[in-house]
This record gives structure tokens, C-alpha cells and sequence, in this order.
């Protein structure tokens, strides 16, 4: 909370950083994947 009131600027550029980071992972193919691999081959 202090960054977020305290420095707006940085809160925004680690909010950046964390998406950018968690986007590598959580994206739409690997979800499909996922599905595939669970719903008709498991």
C-alpha cells in the first residue's frame, strides 16, 4: 500500500513488470493445451 500511495510512478512500473512476467505463462495456448491434454486424453 505504501507504494501505491506513496509513488504512483512505481507502483505502475512494478504492476508492468508483474504482468509482463505472469503473461509468459498464462497465455491462451497454453490454456487450450491444458484442456485438450485433460479433457481427452487423461
Amino acid at each position: 500500500m505504501p507504494l501505491f500511495y506513496g509513488d504512483s510512478e512505481g507502483y505502475a512500473r512494478v504492476m508492468r513488470q508483474a504482468i509482463a512476467f505472469n503473461g509468459s505463462f498464462f497465455h491462451a495456448q497454453r490454456m487450450l493445451q491444458q484442456y485438450v491434454l485433460k479433457a481427452y486424453f487423461a
